[in-house]
């Protein structure tokens, strides 16, 4: 489907928070602590207007189709000079970038961000892309439903998680990357199929496991030095050669997340 080129877009109203899924909310949250302190943020491939919701730096959502503050062909260049944001931010967006084209997405990113990097996508281990076509066929099977979503994950591959951090260090080799992970995947696809059991086979007690899953909801992910054999999301942050070091510290001072 061909995009529309780049243009500048009123905001729309995002569904109220308490509609999102509860492994949403705990990314961006978490990305956000990683963002540190900053002027602004520029959030590439569609998680910036939930963002917005939780922090009061001023985030430009940039993508390839509506709701965005930016639209952007999919294979051009972003529309901004070097160094034009203190971070730049890219959530649940690698799983969805052919393999081919992940380089330059990356590249790009690193470009437009004067401070820092930070991404999430889901760890690509043999382990995860098993899980991911074990969810698809069972969800098609029992529900006769596609994801979208999963189906890219398959078809695309996950994002190797050792080959992402290499790149970044080659495009700012006077940065510093840190890579950090969630193990949580079993438990979230256990949410996944719970979601599934209450929307389509009708389940009560799925449901309510549902509802409480967003009621217990963490406000961040605990990230682990090593993924480990149940790693789940890859959080990577480069710090750019040459910038102040403004990490969060580990009692949270610093962090962008401050909930409107």
């Amino acid at each position: 489907m061909p995009h529309s080129p780049t243009s500048l877009l009123r905001r729309r109203p995002e569904l109220p928070r308490v509609a999102w899924q509860p492994d949403q909310w705990i990314r961006i949250a978490t990305v956000l602590d990683l963002a540190g302190t900053t002027d602004r943020i520029a959030d590439v491939g569609g998680r910036g207007r939930q963002m917005q919701a939780l922090t009061r730096v001023p985030v430009v959502s940039v993508n390839i189709e509506q709701p965005a503050d930016v639209i952007v062909a999919a294979d051009h260049p972003l529309p901004f000079p070097d160094r034009a944001f203190g971070v730049v931010t890219s959530c649940d967006v690698l799983e969805h970038v052919p393999a081919e084209a992940r380089h330059a997405h990356l590249a790009e990113l690193v470009r437009i961000a004067r401070d820092r990097v930070v991404l999430c996508f889901p760890h690509g281990s043999p382990a995860a892309m098993q899980a991911e076509r074990h969810m698809r066929d069972t969800i098609k099977r029992e529900y006769d439903v596609s994801l979208d979503f999963l189906d890219e994950h398959v078809e695309l591959g996950l994002p190797d998680t050792d080959q992402v951090t290499a790149e970044l260090r080659d495009l700012d080799p006077d940065g510093h990357v840190e890579t950090s992970w969630s193990r949580d995947r079993a438990m979230w696809d256990e949410v996944l199929i719970d979601a599934m059991r209450a929307r389509y086979g009708k389940d009560p007690r799925a449901l309510a496991r549902t509802a409480g899953t967003w009621f217990r909801r963490r406000r961040r992910a605990d990230l682990f030095a090593e993924p480990g054999p149940d790693g789940h999301r890859a959080f990577v942050v480069l710090n750019r050669g040459g910038s102040p070091d403004l990490r969060p510290r580990s009692d949270g001072h610093g962090s962008a997340f401050r909930p409107r």
